[in-house]
């Protein structure tokens, strides 16, 4: 699962699920209804996510236009 292939919202429902329930949550507070809907459906639809995928994005070097 290459970063470049994957949606904004995919990319935001594998940040939150790798922040932790409390930080998500706090994140989560912040947006609008319509968002959450849309990146909790992908947090449904995404059953495994490779390592490589997320140190990929997590990895040092990159700047927040890369998300």
């Amino acid at each position: 699962m290459a970063t470049k292939t994957l949606s904004g919202n995919q990319k935001a429902a594998i940040l939150l699920m790798q922040m932790g329930k409390d930080r998500a949550a706090k994140v989560l507070r912040s947006m609008r209804d319509t968002d959450i809907q849309d990146i909790m459906g992908e947090v449904a639809r995404l059953e495994f996510v490779p390592a490589e995928t997320i140190d990929d994005m997590l990895g040092g070097g990159r700047s927040a236009g890369d998300f």
